[in-house]
């Protein structure tokens, strides 16, 4: 008896499933996708975070790198990366939680995305550079250091523009000893 009981409650259960199945079936949502695109909606907007609630995950995810819970911290970033992609901030975390986890790569393209996000970021071209030297990738590291050194000179007047002239002479002198593989003292 029981059995015969378990099988009705299956074919409702079923065709319930089957009837919600039509109904959406005739559903088109990409006309809201196109028109979120349209209006360049980032899932920040999409989800109704506030800026100050992103700024709360931010602070959130850099105690979790302060307190070494890297895989936690990697996690939170790449969370508030997909929210907003667009703030440079959330990149250097990433980057900085992947490269204290030793994952010189995927910091290294995070550090490059927030190079692309706000090219007067000393801290994203320096933090990059330091993962071209710990992967031994030097040729890397010197389009890194060009590309600085490119973006300085476009900006002369900015005050960004001269430190990264000054950390980009230090790192190239430093690549022109790790590329003869000597350790050296580079002194300002």
């Amino acid at each position: 008896m029981r059995r015969a009981h378990k099988r009705k409650t299956e074919l409702k259960l079923t065709s319930q499933i089957h009837v919600k199945i039509k109904r959406y079936i005739e559903v088109d949502n990409t006309k809201d996708i196109d028109l979120i695109l349209a209006k360049g909606k980032l899932v920040q907007d999409l989800l109704g975070f506030s800026n100050e609630h992103l700024g709360r995950l931010f602070e959130n995810a850099i105690n979790l790198l302060a307190q070494h819970r890297f895989d936690e911290a990697i996690l939170a970033f790449d969370l508030l990366t997909q929210f907003n992609p667009y703030i440079s901030d959330f990149w250097v975390g990433f980057g900085l939680a992947h490269q204290a986890n030793q994952n010189f790569l995927q910091a290294l393209s995070a550090y490059l995305v927030a190079q692309t996000m706000d090219p007067s970021r000393l801290d994203a071209y320096s933090y990059a550079i330091e993962c071209c030297f710990e992967m031994k990738n030097f040729d890397q590291a010197e389009a890194i250091i060009q590309e600085a050194f490119a973006y300085a000179k476009k900006h002369p007047r900015d005050d960004d523009s001269t430190k990264i002239l000054k950390e980009m002479h230090l790192f190239q002198k430093r690549l022109i000893s790790e590329k003869n593989h000597k350790p050296t003292q580079i002194t300002e």
